[in-house]
């Protein structure tokens, strides 16, 4: 009886601090070492990001060398991440994170593109911000204010279709905010060869 308790207790400890570990929902301070592209640039001085993490989904906001106007999304699985933060304003910059992650630090390479031609890439780094660190007032975009997302599963479509009326080929009507969900990834190419 006393072996059953301990277990039930190391299992419970266990399973609060899996819990803690995965949550990346906080303030993170970043850092890029190069190793790669263009010298210096906007990477150089290191970015704060807001992420807020739902199941394994993450958005939030980032800021890079002054600006404010970065848009992050990403995907947390296990203690992996891959994300990708976009700065829309003149020059754009695109950049992809992909790395692994325990409770404080999250590791891994990066690659950075700018609409100007500039190119970066090489590891980074980044840690949770302490108290009075990594706050930062995000620019206000109304272009990418969450709106309703419609989604459409054009294979279930397809398949729903009956007797004579069955047809293979057929149109697709979305909006900007619509998700287009395909399961039979091949399938991909036949909707769109049409």
């Amino acid at each position: 009886m006393k072996t059953l308790i301990g277990l039930m207790i190391v299992f419970q400890i266990s399973a609060c601090y899996a819990v803690a570990v995965s949550d990346l929902s906080s303030s993170w301070l970043i850092g890029y070492e190069l190793e790669g592209g263009n010298d210096g640039g906007p990477l150089a001085g290191g970015s704060a990001a807001s992420i807020t993490e739902s199941g394994s989904t993450l958005c939030g906001r980032s800021t890079l060398d002054g600006r404010n106007d970065g848009f992050l999304i990403g995907l947390a699985e296990g203690r992996s991440i891959d994300v990708a933060i976009t700065f829309r304003h003149n020059p754009v910059i695109f950049v992809r994170l992909v790395g692994s992650f325990d409770a404080d630090e999250i590791r891994g390479r990066f690659s950075a593109y700018s609409s100007d031609g500039d190119f970066w890439m090489g590891t980074f780094s980044a840690t949770r911000a302490g108290p009075g660190e990594g706050h930062a007032s995000y620019a206000e975009d109304a272009d990418v204010v969450p709106k309703p997302t419609v989604f459409i599963d054009p294979e279930a479509i397809w398949s729903e279709q009956q007797g004579k009326d069955r047809r293979d080929v057929f149109d697709i009507y979305y909006s900007r905010d619509t998700v287009l969900m395909c399961r039979n990834k091949p399938m991909i190419w036949q909707w769109w060869l049409y």
